[in-house]
Formats: structure tokens, sequence, C-alpha cells
């Protein structure tokens, strides 16, 4: 895999990031790209059902090993629907990190010369009504490439 273009796949998981991800992979096939994807870990302190507080430690490493999983199984699922050749032409891997995303995507973008970014993200009714989150508008003002919107 040689591929000069690498396309940076934002994902939480959600069934929004799932179309974009999928949409990413047909992008991919069209320009000879390969695909990363990305999943960025929160880390916050949280309540578990008995009212008790995990230490930090343990819910972080449970929740890393959970993006981990999930990472795994979103790449599996993009390169199941490859061919053989197209599976030796274009690489799908995946990374997990933390922190803040701005900083986090400009990092990426530089250090694995990402070609376009690609993004799930909630739109209301219309465009006119469109509705950034943070990250999105975060991202869309910071990346320093083409991010593609996929709602």
């Amino acid at each position: 895999m040689s591929n000069n273009k690498t396309i940076l796949v934002l994902t939480d998981f959600t069934k929004k990031a799932q179309r974009a991800a999928e949409l990413a992979l047909e992008l991919a096939l069209a320009n000879k790209a390969n695909l990363f994807l990305y999943h960025s870990v929160i880390e916050l302190e949280s309540d578990i059902s008995n009212g008790e507080k995990m230490s930090s430690a343990d819910e972080l490493k449970r929740i890393r090993e959970r993006s981990e999983k999930r990472l795994i199984e979103l790449s599996d699922h993009l390169r199941s629907t490859l061919t053989a050749d197209q599976k030796a032409n274009i690489g799908v891997t995946y990374k997990q990190g933390s922190g803040g995303i701005t900083k986090t995507i400009l990092t990426l973008v530089e250090e694995n010369k990402i070609w376009i970014v690609v993004m799930g993200a909630q739109v209301e009714k219309d465009l006119a009504n469109y509705n950034l989150s943070t990250n999105v508008s975060s991202v869309l003002n910071n990346c320093g490439c083409p991010l593609l919107l996929v709602p």
C-alpha cells in the first residue's frame, strides 16, 4: 500500500459515524486512498450503578478496552466489504487516543499527511438550521485540510 492519500475518519461509534466511515471507504476506493480510523477516549470520572466511584485508572482502562474492541470491529467490517484486489490496495488502520479533539486532529493531520477528514454530523431539519456541535465546529475551523461532514 503505497497510497499517497489518507482519509482520517473520526468515529464515536454512532450510526452517523458508521455511515461516515462507509462513505469514507467509498471515497478511498474512488481515490486509491487509505483509511485511518480514530476514536478519542474522553477521560471523565463516572459513577457506577451502586453509587461508588470507580478509580479513574480502572474506569479509563475499561473505556479504552471497549474503544479498542469497537475500532477493531469497525475496521473488520469495512475490510469485509472489500474484494481481495481492493484489500491489497487500500489500507484500513485505526488508533485511539485522548485529549482535546482540535489539538489531536491537527497532530494527526500533520503526522499522517491526511488528505481529508470525514466525520458524522448532526443535522437539524434543514441546512439553514444546521447545528454544529462543539467538536464539528472546532474541527471545521482548525483541521488544516478538507472536512467532509456526513449527516
